[in-house]
């Protein structure tokens, strides 16, 4: 894993899903969920369950493209805690589009509290990231 990429660390991650959200950065926001989101947001967005995650990215931009971008400035992005997943419990029905094996690979889970400005105005927020195969993600309906 390289070192700056954002899936290097659950602090990288956190801060880049709330940039990549404010900024309309679709691209890394992609990069910031795992495959089994991808699958749920294709769905959601009217495309195949298994379409290509250039595809999601392409469809999303589109809904995107009246969003106006807010520039973001993060503060800190501190993890709050860390569990083995042995230690936490991933509500599993949650996720529709999660598969067992997909289940299976996650290693760790990871409180993340960022702290941001965006338009002046100081916003915190606290993020649940999962590790799986070495890449942290940021876990959505957490």
């Amino acid at each position: 894993v390289k070192t700056n990429s954002v899936n290097s660390s659950p602090e990288k991650v956190a801060a880049a899903t709330i940039k990549s959200e404010y900024e309309i950065d679709i691209k890394t926001m992609m990069k910031c969920i795992p495959n089994f989101t991808i699958r749920e947001i294709a769905v959601d967005e009217g495309l195949s369950e298994n379409a290509s995650r250039s595809d999601v990215i392409k469809k999303v931009k589109e809904d995107y493209r009246y969003e106006t971008s807010q520039k973001v400035e993060i503060v800190s992005s501190q993890l709050m805690e860390e569990y083995d997943i042995s230690d936490y419990t991933i509500f599993r029905e949650l996720y529709d589009y999660m598969t067992d094996k997909e289940y299976d690979l996650i290693t760790k889970v990871a409180k993340v509290n960022v702290e941001f400005i965006v338009d002046g105005e100081e916003n915190s927020i606290q993020l649940t990231c999962i590790k799986m195969k070495n890449k942290w993600y940021f876990l959505r309906n957490s």
